[in-house]
């Protein structure tokens, strides 16, 4: 098979898993399949984002939040739901505020900042 031909097998599959979405919200198995496969599709069509981030990047993309080219909070998203993650951006925003001035100064803020964008994206997306 050629890449072309596995990205569309991808959206195939995902297609069919979003067509058992549900109202009342019992498919969270579709759901998460759909989420996994938009993942990978991602990673295939974009590896470039989705690369080791810098050793020294502690806001942006931290190493020891990526495993395998997969972020964390992206695998967060897939097995817990895009409201838990955004309640999440909240909280770890209120916490890198209210520690700021007794740990990391600046780069607290800066990862507050970044939980706060990440609120947005989800919210908006």
């Amino acid at each position: 098979m050629n890449f072309q031909t596995v990205i569309a097998k991808l959206e195939d599959l995902q297609e069919d898993a979003k067509s058992h979405f549900t109202k009342d919200g019992t498919d969270d198995i579709f759901r998460a399949d759909y989420k996994a496969l938009d993942i990978a599709i991602k990673l295939l069509t974009n590896p470039s984002k989705y690369e080791q981030p810098k050793a020294d990047d502690n806001v942006e993309h931290p190493q020891h939040y990526n495993s395998g080219g997969v972020e964390c909070i992206d695998a967060m998203q897939i097995t817990q739901g895009k409201e838990a993650v955004k309640s999440f951006c909240i909280c770890n925003a209120f916490k890198y505020l209210w520690r700021h001035e007794n740990k990391n100064g600046t780069e607290d803020i800066k990862k507050a900042i970044w939980y706060l964008k990440k609120y947005v994206e989800l919210e908006e997306g």
